[in-house]
């Protein structure tokens, strides 16, 4: 194997790890302001119209 397709495959892994460990932490970040009750309320409501 080729010094450059070790790098391409350290890189992957690296990638793939940074990717699990964002998956773990789950979509919402420490960051995310929203009331997360009423954004669950507001989508339920959009989906019955959507389902109706």
């Amino acid at each position: 194997m080729s010094k450059d397709n070790e790098s391409v495959l350290s890189n992957i892994k690296a990638l793939r790890k940074h990717a699990r460990h964002n998956i773990e932490n789950g979509a919402v970040t420490k960051g995310y302001s929203a009331d997360r009750k009423e954004v669950i309320r507001l989508l339920n409501e959009a989906l019955a119209t959507e389902l109706v």
